[in-house]
């Protein structure tokens, strides 16, 4: 037979209440972190967080917990600035990099995390925070993502970038955007001729356009899926009604990766 499993890895919800209370009575600071980042419910992993000091065992609740929350506590939790930039270097998309990254005020780190951070919304909080506006466009021109380019974008307020970015950057999302933000008319009907002799010259570009309004319609079917199977749209984790349930007029959001659900 093997070993029995610790009351915290339960799934039961009858059970979490003596699972919480279990993490609360730990001492030993590999169990703590253990459960933190692993227990299978949230509130039993945010309990078995509370209980953690040792900032570079925060950090690796913040980098790799399941549940976003517990990611993000334990990065609230961090004041020392070189753990919080290698929590935004290393956390994934829903963690804790995010949160790190808002903390940080030096701006080589900054521009480092705004640049390669794998989740794109910790660049966007590191670029947030950027003063150099040279990085700014240089996001705004090449970021991998078009949300991520945009944000950037609506930052910048010289307009030979904005007509330049309009003009010669591929993403359309991004490109569109731009054309938005210039304030002369006249050019603004120039660039919109320049795309339409694009589109009959070159089909590649056209071929790029139709895969983007494709994989935006996928992404909304496959958010619609989630939805009706009582999933987030925006993760996909089961979603659970809190105790008490919840006002028809109030917002909702999902616990795991913090979007809106109603």
């Amino acid at each position: 037979m093997g070993l029995l499993k610790p009351i915290w890895m339960t799934k039961n919800l009858k059970k979490r209440d003596k699972a919480i209370a279990a993490v609360q009575r730990l001492e030993d600071a590999i169990q703590l972190e253990n459960a933190a980042i692993n227990a299978p419910m949230e509130a039993v992993a945010q309990a078995a967080c509370s209980r953690i000091m040792d900032q570079a065992t925060l950090a690796e609740v913040a980098i790799h917990a399941r549940w976003r929350r517990v990611a993000t506590q334990a990065a609230a939790q961090i004041d020392d600035s070189s753990l919080l930039v290698k929590i935004a270097l290393e956390a994934g998309a829903d963690k804790g990099g995010s949160v790190a990254a808002k903390r940080v005020d030096d701006q080589d780190a900054l521009a480092q995390i705004a640049r390669t951070a794998p989740s794109a919304y910790t660049r966007v909080a590191a670029m947030e925070k950027l003063d150099d506006m040279e990085i700014v466009a240089e996001i705004a021109y090449s970021d991998p993502n078009h949300d991520v380019s945009i944000k950037a974008l609506n930052r910048i307020a010289d307009q030979h970038i904005i007509v330049d970015i309009a003009r010669t950057v591929q993403d359309p999302y991004v490109r569109m955007a731009a054309l938005e933000k210039i304030d002369n008319p006249e050019l603004t009907r120039d660039i919109e001729a320049s795309w339409s002799q694009e589109q009959k010259s070159s089909t590649s570009y056209a071929n790029m356009l139709s895969d983007a309004v494709g994989q935006l319609v996928a992404e909304k079917e496959k958010a619609a899926k989630r939805a009706a199977e009582g999933s987030c749209p925006h993760c996909g984790v089961q979603l659970t009604a809190p105790r008490g349930g919840v006002p028809d007029s109030a917002a909702v959001y999902c616990s795991n990766c913090g979007g809106r659900v109603r």
